[in-house]
């Protein structure tokens, strides 16, 4: 799937995928499972997390991610595709 939809790159793409098949990860075994440095890992993880697409829970003082479900996707989809449909009726206003 392209992310770029998403505001998102191939690397975030990569970072969600990691987290769907290990749910509970830290960062440093994101990073080893990509072979992504676990700096850009963490920024991919910003950027998930921004959109709603990654979350985490404390363990200990340590932060473990999970990808949120596919289903989250069309979510997002949805909702932009309701703004679309406000942004149509506000320019109709003006015709």
């Amino acid at each position: 799937m392209d992310f770029t939809f998403f505001g998102l790159d191939n690397r975030d793409r990569r970072v969600y995928e990691a987290l769907l098949l290990r749910p509970g990860s830290s960062v440093r075994m994101i990073a080893e499972q990509t072979g992504i440095n676990r700096g850009s890992v963490f920024e991919s993880i910003k950027a998930l997390q921004t959109i709603g697409l990654v979350t985490y829970v404390l363990v200990g003082e340590r932060r473990k991610y999970s990808a949120e479900d596919p289903e989250k996707m069309h979510e997002l989809i949805n909702e932009h595709r309701r703004r679309l449909r406000d942004a149509h009726a506000d320019v109709d206003e003006y015709a």
